[in-house]
């Protein structure tokens, strides 16, 4: 079997991770929990077939990409074709949430993820919502260390 180096898939939502919280005790709402469910259902489908979970075990890097689309309420005026998405939820929730779905299956834990990039596109007139997530084996860091290494060594004489 071929190692799994990338995964790509898209989930027809744009949603950030929510908290609730009562007496100083924080915990994910049901909506957050039932995002999470869909994102981790699509990972899984997008999963080549006899793929081994979490993909990357251990302490393998891994680089995760985050592009949220989302439409223009129909409030905005027909002159508005698109804008920025400027609203909530923030991009650091956004990535939180597909982040926390994927322990135990992209990874072991969320702590492996070493570089993510998140893009939330313009919003635009007559646009479905959807997030598309890509998951892939990270850098070694073995090139780093040679570079690292050649800068640190000291000169003998």
């Amino acid at each position: 079997m071929s190692r799994v180096e990338r995964v790509e898939f898209s989930v027809p939502v744009v949603f950030g991770w929510q908290r609730a919280g009562h007496s100083g005790h924080f915990y994910k709402t049901r909506e957050t929990g039932k995002v999470q469910e869909i994102v981790a259902e699509a990972f899984k489908k997008a999963l080549p077939e006899g793929a081994e979970l979490p993909l990357f075990g251990g302490n393998v890097p891994v680089i995760m990409t985050v592009d949220t689309y989302r439409p223009l309420p129909v409030s905005r005026p027909k002159r508005v074709l698109s804008e920025p998405d400027t609203f909530k939820p923030d991009f650091d929730n956004i990535e939180k949430l597909i982040a926390d779905a994927l322990t135990g299956l992209a990874y072991e834990d969320d702590k492996q993820v070493v570089d993510c990039h998140t893009i939330k596109h313009p919003r635009v007139r007559d646009r479905a919502a959807r997030t598309d997530v890509t998951v892939c084996r990270g850098w070694d860091g073995s090139s780093r260390a040679e570079v690292d290494g050649n800068d640190n060594k000291e000169e003998t004489r």
